[in-house]
């Protein structure tokens, strides 16, 4: 109660083993819960992108399952060598964007599912008729790339990818 300095409680003796016993056991289950294996888990990740002839632009959506409950979250998302132009996060959820030496994180309190769009930019670079686009990924469960490129008849290369399919 607030404001309240000191006071006096009377409880009957029954009723007080019981709220001990009911605390002793409480804080018994709680010390007996297995440790999370992580603070989050990043269930799918999406590259949604358009690539020009000097840059790539982005648009990152997270799908997240952050499993720690108390305590702020720090979720690692870009690498600092891509330029950040926007982010959207669920409404009525306190979701930040950080910046740290090398890279961009989510900062938050929140937990359970989460989803996350990210605004980005990328330089890309070329050489011998070879235009290329680098940056490291969030590792997820699942990883999709949706890249449109201004020219037709252009191979594709997605180093690591499991899977690759393109259409014209």
């Amino acid at each position: 109660v607030s404001g309240v300095r000191s006071a006096t409680v009377d409880l009957p003796w029954r009723d007080f083993q019981a709220l001990l016993k009911w605390s002793i056991e409480r804080k018994a289950a709680e010390e007996k819960k297995p440790p999370l294996p992580a603070d989050y888990i990043i269930t799918s990740s999406t590259y949604e992108g358009v690539l020009a002839a000097d840059s790539a632009a982005f648009t990152l959506t997270l799908k997240l399952e952050i499993l720690k409950q108390k305590g702020w979250k720090r979720i690692a998302v870009l690498p600092k060598n891509v330029a950040v132009t926007g982010m959207a996060a669920p409404a009525g959820k306190k979701v930040y964007l950080n910046a740290t030496r090398s890279s961009y994180e989510l900062l938050t309190t929140e937990s359970g599912p989460i989803e996350v769009k990210i605004d980005f930019r990328v330089a890309a670079t070329r050489s011998g008729g070879v235009n290329r686009v680098s940056f490291t990924r969030v590792v997820g469960g699942s990883s999709v790339l949706d890249l449109e490129v201004a020219r037709r008849d252009v191979d594709v290369n997605v180093i690591g990818a499991q899977s690759l399919k393109a259409s014209t």
